[in-house]
């Protein structure tokens, strides 16, 4: 099966603020770093629920789950909910980061 993934503005935004500050200090990795990014995304059409679940949700009624890009330094973590056939993005946090959900 294959899955629609959607997002918000508001990841949209997380999302380029990651870079540019990235940008800013490693121009040459960053537009690497962003496709990397959208890479990530993209394979969550296929085999979403591989991700194991985001910690800080086991609370919220849903199973939202998280796939790392990069290392628990550097690394970002892209927190999403499965919902029917659809993916939806809900966050796009630095690892170090603890996002409580609302």
């Amino acid at each position: 099966m294959t899955y629609t993934i959607i997002h918000s503005d508001q990841v949209n935004e997380e999302i380029e603020e990651a870079y540019l500050w990235l940008l800013e200090r490693t121009e040459q990795h960053a537009p690497a770093w962003y496709e990397r990014v959208l890479d990530a995304i993209a394979s969550l059409k296929n085999m979403p629920s591989r991700c194991p679940l985001a910690p800080e949700y086991k609370k919220s009624g849903e199973e939202v789950r998280h796939l790392i890009i990069g290392d628990h330094i550097h690394g970002y973590r892209i927190i999403y909910a499965i919902r029917g056939n659809t993916v939806t993005i809900l966050r796009f946090v630095h690892g170090a980061r603890v996002i409580f959900p609302r």
